[in-house]
């Protein structure tokens, strides 16, 4: 995978470094998903809406990013009739604001919704990773094993690769 035995001795080195320093392991497993999926964007680009929800999303990220709380109603408001979308009293998502807020985040910064999917998603396996740290913690220092679960965390959450990656444990005796 890194070509050379050098290369996977220096990534094993780096794991090493970072392993028993939480805010570094939570950075680099933020930093990995963020990664993993601008490198799949070439292979898989940017995914295009096609459930109703999914529209719905977007409308209430496009109204967050134009600084609204919600939109007012059309005149023709039956003919904007869709599912999860609001048309009456005003026109809006269904859903709660989360996922609308991160969606026009990536929208108002750099001009893609999806790239605030992408903030959420490594936000997401951030806090997971801090979450294994706090069940696991052993003497001031997590175990290398939940690391080495926090980047496979990552890798799986870009919906690519959940199954492709099986990763090692780099906590392990064995030498590469």
């Amino acid at each position: 995978m890194f070509g050379q035995s050098g290369n996977i001795e220096g990534l094993a080195q780096l794991l090493d470094w970072v392993s028993p320093r939480p805010g570094w392991c939570i950075l680099t497993v933020a930093l990995a998903t963020l990664a993993i999926r601008a490198a799949l964007l070439p292979v898989h680009g940017i995914p295009v809406p096609f459930l109703h929800d999914e529209f719905s999303y977007l409308l209430g990220g496009d109204t967050f990013a134009s600084g609204r709380l919600s939109n007012p109603a059309h005149p023709l408001a039956a003919s904007f009739e869709s599912i999860h979308i609001l048309v009456k009293p005003t026109y809006a998502s269904n859903y709660q604001p989360g996922q609308a807020l991160f969606l026009a985040l990536g929208q108002k910064l750099f001009g893609q919704p999806f790239l605030g999917v992408m903030i959420s998603a490594a936000l997401m396996n951030a806090a997971l990773c801090s979450v294994l740290f706090g069940w696991t913690k052993a003497g001031g220092h997590c175990p290398q094993e939940r690391f080495s679960e926090g980047i496979m965390m990552s890798i799986s959450n870009t919906g690519e690769c959940a199954t492709a990656c099986p990763g090692p444990s780099w906590a392990s005796d064995e030498k590469f």
